[in-house]
């Protein structure tokens, strides 16, 4: 039999159901959030105020957004881990560092002849350069001498004797035409030789530099053979391939003419040679990692030379090989940087106490 009386609870209290009035307390509101999207506890009733058998508190609700003290925990946790990190990756950093100085210093790799350094030998000559008005007058005096007495106080030591000097002077004369003007240019960029320079041009449109430097005595004289681009033996003989080593006076620049048995580039590096005295193109070959190579590639990068646009005045020996075609040939030595020498070729500056 139903009854209509409400339900009563466990300890024989009615349950009332009943509606929340307008003006109502709502634990949960909404309305009543004040710190962005968290949620704000309802007031807790202590037990005086539920009663015996009311539904359990689930006590206080954390909020969302922690307050500044509720995060300072896991401010240390994430300083405690980027610390760990950090010595992490300067551990890493130090051994690799250890490692890289261990391999350079010898201790790994292929035990054979260290790397050449690239150096700038400095030449030790400081003897102050004569005024251009006097460095032109001595070149013009050079330039009209005919007897070995009248160029012996002006020209520094030559691989000619003075009989072949006079002889190779009125040749010249007779192959570039009347001198037209002696003007000074500049010093010169080199690390053989101290070096100053004078512009010689003909009535047949040729040129000439002659280059002036301290002699042994420290007076300034003309280098008779760089003003000559001498060569031994001559052009003709060189050109038909003698297999004769050559001294040549050339200009040089990178090329990439690999070819024949210069085909591999991993060991060989390719320049052309020209000349003015001639109109064949030859290509000249050296060794990497060798004295020759850093003597030609160092003088490639010197700031000067990149602004002429890498084309470099040289003074070289080469030699034609078996197997090759004619216009090839080995470079064995790099003696200046200049159509003029110095005390100590170039590649055995390289060669000293720079490369080791």
């Amino acid at each position: 039999m139903s009854s209509n009386k409400p339900p009563r609870d466990g300890l024989g209290h009615q349950k009332v159901k009943t509606k929340a009035s307008a003006g109502s307390f709502r634990p949960w509101s909404l309305s009543k959030m004040r710190k962005g999207l968290g949620f704000q506890t309802a007031k807790r009733k202590n037990a005086r105020e539920t009663g015996i058998g009311a539904a359990p508190s689930m006590g206080q609700v954390g909020r969302m957004i922690k307050t500044t003290d509720e995060r300072l925990p896991i401010r240390y946790v994430t300083a405690a881990a980027i610390f760990f990190f950090g010595c992490t990756c300067m551990f890493i950093g130090a051994t690799a560092a250890a490692a890289v100085l261990w391999w350079f210093s010898g201790g790994g790799g292929p035990k054979g002849p260290k790397t050449i350094q690239f150096g700038t030998p400095v030449t030790a000559s400081h003897l102050p350069a004569p005024e251009p008005a006097e460095m032109e007058k001595s070149v013009t005096a050079f330039l009209a001498a005919r007897t070995p007495r009248d160029l012996d106080p002006l020209i520094r030591s030559s691989s000619l004797s003075p009989d072949e000097i006079v002889t190779r002077m009125a040749a010249l004369e007779a192959a570039d035409g009347k001198v037209r003007s002696v003007r000074y240019l500049r010093p010169i960029d080199s690390r053989t030789a101290r070096l100053e320079s004078v512009l010689v041009t003909f009535s047949k449109g040729g040129n000439r530099i002659a280059f002036l430097s301290p002699d042994a005595n420290q007076q300034w004289r003309v280098d008779f053979d760089g003003y000559a681009r001498y060569v031994h033996p001559s052009w003709d003989q060189i050109l038909k391939g003698s297999p004769e080593e050559a001294t040549v006076r050339v200009q040089v620049i990178p090329d990439n003419y690999y070819n024949g048995i210069y085909r591999d580039e991993q060991s060989w590096a390719c320049f052309a040679l020209p000349s003015p005295d001639h109109e064949t193109l030859i290509f000249g070959y050296v060794a990497r990692g060798t004295p020759q190579h850093a003597a030609l590639v160092s003088t490639m990068n010197r700031t000067e030379r990149r602004a002429q646009g890498g084309l470099q005045r040289m003074t070289l020996k080469i030699r034609h090989t078996d197997g090759s075609d004619r216009r090839q040939f080995e470079i064995t030595r790099v003696l200046s940087d200049e159509w003029a020498l110095g005390d100590q070729p170039l590649d055995d500056q390289l060669a000293g106490p720079l490369s080791k």
